[in-house]
């Protein structure tokens, strides 16, 4: 009996080892299946972090929210719309008047192709036509006006937030953002003549109003910088344009112009090269736009003024006073023309009160367009300006209200202002200083 106990206690031993290294079997290939399990799952998020685009930020917020471009856009245009409202009520280049024509303005009637024209007649359009040389456009249109093509045009499909995409087609790319009421995008366009680079951002401020800064670089097919320019807006406050052009063997050339929004006053500064600069000044007040070419110290030979009445000329002329150019029609004593030529604008034309003729020898220069009649008048001479009685008008027995006193007076005045314009909205600079402001402007460097 013993025996047999002994047989079976010897029986159960060997079937419990049996079934223990079974189970130590299926635990060892479980361990196997599981670390398996686990590099195979390991591959896969590298895999899916490989596939995934890198995430990138802004110069100008954070971005935590998650936006589809169509929200991006649809915000966009909505901002674009409020500056496109600033930008025509402000310049007279229309957006959509492209390319600019005075005869396509709303309301443009054309003059009557007859022999004699009343100076009533002239005034017809006088009130849709600005002629001030600084709001004749900004650097805002292209960014407003010459690219929207590319927001519908660019193959967005599969594009993120915060992350660079492109089209491998043309190379083009974007990267965009949006948070709150901000919005950054940034875009390099394939021309023909090379790229562009345009960068947009926008924010509506505490008190509701808009400010943006807008940018682009253009470059050659060499990946060399040709063009920039940039606009900071804050609307009812300021416009600021900054302007940059690649000059081949000579000095690169350097602009920024200050609008003044609510006083109507610009100011900007031309750099030629060290020693070289421009001051462009529109005092809204006396109505006068002043051209000085200075060292920074002295107004140059090579200065002039406009001034301007209904938003027309009406004096124009350089400071040595060797050329001028009045329109006669906001001078009294006239009250109608002949034209010489019909059908050819401009074209000359003598003056009448009633039907007597004023003086066949005031031929003055009869433009249809902007209904001005202009007396102009010139010398070759170095340092000799034209006689006084054809710039007062006395000669024909009329009276201009311009007489040299009055015109020197104007320049010196002007080129005070302009000095104390500059000095005001801090654009006193040397050349090399507006070299630095470009550049971290535009965070570039430029030979």
């Amino acid at each position: 009996m013993k025996s047999k106990k002994h047989e079976g206690d010897h029986m159960s031993k060997n079937l419990i080892s049996k079934f223990d290294k079974f189970y130590g079997i299926q635990a060892s290939l479980n361990k196997v299946v599981l670390v398996f399990m686990m590099i195979l799952f390991t591959l896969y998020l590298v895999s899916c972090s490989h596939n995934q685009p890198e995430i990138i930020g802004n110069p100008y917020f954070e971005d935590t929210s998650k936006n589809d471009y169509e929200d991006v856009l649809n915000l966009k245009m909505n901002y674009d719309a409020l500056i496109t409202d600033y930008y025509n009520d402000t310049y007279a280049m229309d957006i959509g008047n492209w390319p600019f024509l005075l005869h396509r303005i709303p309301g443009f009637e054309l003059l009557p192709d007859t022999e004699f024209i009343t100076k009533t007649d002239l005034s017809t359009n006088h009130d849709l036509i600005d002629q001030r040389d600084v709001y004749q456009y900004s650097a805002f249109y292209p960014f407003i006006a010459g690219v929207k093509w590319f927001f519908v045009f660019f193959d967005t499909e599969g594009c993120q937030e915060n992350t660079l995409c492109q089209d491998d087609k043309t190379s083009d790319y974007m990267h965009y953002a949006m948070h709150d009421s901000e919005i950054y995008i940034t875009y390099s366009n394939r021309t023909s003549y090379g790229r562009e680079v345009f960068t947009y951002y926008y924010v509506l401020n505490e008190d509701d109003t808009l400010y943006v800064e807008f940018s682009l670089i253009t470059y050659d097919d060499e990946d060399e910088i040709t063009d920039m320019s940039y606009v900071e807006y804050k609307e009812d406050d300021y416009e600021l344009n900054m302007i940059y052009e690649s000059v081949m063997y000579d000095y690169d050339y350097y602009e920024i112009t200050h609008n003044n929004i609510q006083s109507s006053e610009v100011i900007s500064t031309h750099f030629y090269s060290p020693g070289a600069y421009r001051y462009h000044y529109y005092d809204p007040v006396k109505d006068i736009s002043y051209v000085f070419s200075t060292d920074g110290i002295t107004a140059g030979k090579n200065s002039f003024l406009t001034q301007y009445e209904e938003n027309q000329i009406k004096l124009n002329c350089d400071m040595d006073l060797s050329r001028i150019s009045i329109n006669l029609y906001f001078v009294n004593g006239w009250t109608k023309l002949k034209v010489d030529e019909l059908y050819i604008h401009p074209t000359t034309a003598t003056l009448y009160q009633n039907e007597l003729l004023i003086d066949e020898n005031l031929i003055v220069t009869y433009d249809s367009v902007l209904g001005s009649v202009e007396w102009n008048s010139f010398v070759n001479s170095y340092n000799e300006r034209v006689e006084e009685d054809l710039i007062t008008l006395s000669r024909f027995g009329l009276n201009s209200g311009y007489t040299y006193e009055s015109i020197d007076t104007m320049f010196e005045d002007g080129f005070r202002d302009s000095i104390d314009a500059i000095n005001r909205y801090d654009l006193k600079m040397s050349y090399s200083e507006a070299i630095d402001l470009f550049e971290s402007t535009f965070n570039t460097t430029l030979n």
